[in-house]
């Protein structure tokens, strides 16, 4: 869902790729944190792997905004876009249109 919210913001509102993550982050934030604390609340959080992924998607995170200040906003949208029109593809192959 945010990838093709990241392609329509890009495309139709004109914002740059980090213009987009960084709007777009602040709603992947609140919405996660929501349902962390559902999932929390009915005790259905392993916390041990929890925070293992939450220190490696963090450090990820770090790598990817230095690349990304580091190659410029038009490589990473290029690429971007092609991964997206890539995983439609592979989408409309696996499964077609039944009319």
């Amino acid at each position: 869902m945010f990838e093709i919210l990241t392609a329509a913001c890009m495309v139709f509102i004109r914002l740059s790729f980090l213009e987009v993550n960084a709007t777009l982050k602040l709603r992947n934030v609140l919405s996660s944190a929501i349902i962390t604390g559902i999932f929390m609340w009915h005790l259905l959080v392993d916390c041990r792997p929890g925070r293992i992924l939450g220190a490696v998607a963090f450090v990820g995170g770090l790598l990817c905004a230095r690349l990304a200040i580091k190659f410029g906003d038009e490589w990473l949208r290029g690429n971007f876009l092609t991964a997206v029109w890539l995983l439609g593809m592979k989408g409309s192959l696996l499964w077609p249109a039944r009319i």
